[in-house]
């Protein structure tokens, strides 16, 4: 396993060094595969384009976590929701 698979450490999940432009757009990858076995499940990896971070996926919960994350957004919903 690769140091760009290992999840990443809240201080390497920062986007600082992105331009205001590269900030407001955002390129998520979620790739996801079926594990075959006796009781077969899912697994996944996310991946954040602009800075090449990516995390293994073992529930949905990981995906909004770590684009909360990236994005630097609180954990309730407020921020999504249309005023």
């Amino acid at each position: 396993m690769s140091h760009q698979d290992l999840p990443p450490q809240p201080h390497e999940m920062k986007v600082a060094h992105m331009s205001h432009e590269e900030q407001a757009h955002h390129t998520f990858i979620i790739r996801m595969w079926l594990e075959s076995g006796e009781t077969p499940y899912w697994r996944g990896r996310i991946e954040h384009i602009p800075s090449g971070l990516r995390q293994p996926v073992h529930s949905l919960d990981d995906i909004s976590q770590f684009i909360r994350t990236i994005l630097n957004l609180p954990d309730d919903h407020s921020v999504l929701e249309q005023p």
